[in-house]
């Protein structure tokens, strides 16, 4: 029998992760999920930042261990070149996060412990600044791969990221929409590009018998930031509002506004840019802009708590909704609650935004509307508030849809076969049992 094979996930470096609370971090849920499912084949380490009260080692109840590095150097010189991105000083294409120098303690101190354990595989998220210093702590045999959850390759400076490339056997995008950009933009590593979709627990969100009294619900989950639209939503809420008097509307997830640096300087996005100035200062304007506009609605209408919200708590308000919207503004790469609703049988209104398309199937599952077009996601709301008999039919089309294509399992399983097939430098890792 082969034996177990070795994976090694490389969490962002501020994540600071406890097993089973990821939150609102969609990257941590990923690997959460994802870990814990290799973990009955697999040896499976995940590295994240070291935080008060947690150990330097935890093993978790499925198997998975996790090892945590401080990197008080790292916070010390990310709070002091912060500036200079948020001031536009430096090269917009070249900002501090994305340098050779960012993080830098936090990767030193993993490549140490992978050269010690070499694992088959070494499996990094988002940062490819982190690929060459990993590929000197690893024998030619295993598989470096880079896996984004965001457009950062194709907006950060070309010739430095062509560079690290050269280190990656794989670079995995989470849809054919991010995979498909970064292939154009990087020809010469369009080989060794692949899709693996995100996933979710369908099970769990599972609502076979929805009830159907009382006023129905508009949802939204996920983070409250301008990219994501939920100022478009209200907006578009102000008219449903006008047409029908029962009808709510439920925004869950918490008020975290990207940081301008991380998203503004290097958009080439007019709709993007056009909120730059609700990306400043913490994103404080942007909350009073959203305040703004649930004073102006119908009183106790709206729901909008802006605070965290434990993944495990989302099902309880899936089961609650009734028609699910996804605002998204910006290319969104994937797109994770939309699936968790369809999984829970909810029709979704969604933007032709990035890869949406390839989550909502438009007229089937959902319907599809324009970016930042409030009285075209009203439209759309209220047709599905309207029509039960086509509310219905998308609801069980969105369920069949979810546990068809994106259950984790299915994701682990487009992983394992991605590594043992890379082309990598030297012999294929060895073989996972099945």
């Amino acid at each position: 029998m082969d034996r177990r094979l070795r994976v090694a996930f490389v969490h962002q470096p501020w994540s600071i992760v406890r097993p089973g609370h990821a939150g609102a971090d969609s990257v941590v849920l990923w690997t959460e999920q994802v870990a814990r499912r290799l973990a009955r084949t697999c040896d499976v380490v995940c590295y994240s930042r070291l935080g008060d009260g947690l150990p330097a080692v935890e093993r978790d109840a499925w198997g998975v261990e996790h090892r945590r590095v401080s990197g008080p150097i790292d916070r010390y010189l990310k709070f002091a070149f912060q500036q200079i991105d948020r001031w536009g000083l430096g090269d917009p294409r070249r900002p501090f996060f994305a340098s050779a120098f960012a993080y830098r303690q936090f990767v030193a101190q993993v490549a140490r412990d992978v050269h010690r354990e070499q694992p088959d595989v070494v499996h990094v998220h988002n940062f490819s600044q982190f690929l060459p210093v990993l590929r000197e702590a690893m024998p030619d045999e295993s598989v470096l791969a880079l896996h984004m959850h965001c457009e950062w390759l194709t907006q950060l400076d070309r010739p430095t990221v062509a560079r690290r490339l050269e280190s990656a056997d794989l670079i995995i995008g989470v849809s054919d929409f991010l995979r498909d950009r970064i292939a154009r933009a990087f020809p010469e590593h369009a080989d060794r590009c692949r899709r693996v979709y995100n996933g979710a627990d369908v099970d769990r969100f599972d609502v076979p018998d929805r009830p159907k009294a009382g006023p129905k619900q508009v949802l939204y989950v996920g983070r409250v930031s301008p990219e994501k639209g939920v100022h478009t939503l209200l907006e578009a809420f102000a008219a449903v509002a006008l047409e029908r008097d029962d009808v709510n509307l439920a925004i869950v997830g918490p008020e975290r506004v990207v940081p301008y640096e991380m998203i503004v300087p290097f958009s080439d996005d007019p709709k993007v840019l056009a909120m730059s100035d609700w990306f400043r200062g913490g994103g404080g304007a942007y909350g009073e802009h959203l305040r703004a506009l649930v004073a102006a609605l119908p009183q106790d209408r709206v729901s909008f708590p802006g605070q965290e919200v434990e993944h495990e708590e989302l099902p309880a308000h899936y089961r609650a909704g009734d028609v699910f919207a996804f605002p998204s503004i910006w290319d969104e790469p994937f797109g994770m609650p939309p699936v968790e609703a369809m999984a829970a049988g909810l029709p979704c209104v969604a933007t032709r935004a990035g890869a949406l398309p390839e989550v909502v199937e438009d007229g089937r599952t959902g319907l599809l509307v324009d970016r930042a077009d409030p009285e075209s996601l009203a439209g759309a709301i209220l047709k599905l508030c309207a029509d039960d008999a086509l509310h219905a039919e998308m609801g069980a089309a969105a369920r069949e849809r979810a546990r068809a294509k994106f259950r984790w399992e299915h994701v682990a399983h487009a992983l394992v076969h991605e590594y043992r097939s890379a082309p990598v430098r030297g012999a294929h890792p060895a073989a996972m049992t099945e």
